[in-house]
């Protein structure tokens, strides 16, 4: 549970750092949530926006997929 809360602050610390336009602590943010819960899809789909708005658009398809073959795999509460 407490990775849970750690992962979530993580998200809104790269939130906070996105909204900035600073997006290698964003990246470093969303990325060490998805270390701590890597079954949030929520992260990796804001991890996507980060390498959207940098123009990194094979990273965006790339992380888009992942999400998409986890929520095959089932276990998310939509």
């Amino acid at each position: 549970m407490q990775r849970q809360r750690d992962a979530e602050a993580k998200k809104l610390e790269g939130n906070a750092f996105y909204k900035k336009k600073d997006f290698p602590n964003a990246i470093a943010s969303y990325s060490a949530a998805i270390e701590l819960n890597p079954k949030e899809f929520t992260f990796y789909t804001n991890l996507a926006a980060v390498h959207f708005e940098m123009g990194e658009y094979d990273r965006v398809i790339e992380l888009c997929d992942q999400v998409i073959q986890m929520s095959k795999e089932g276990g998310y509460d939509f």
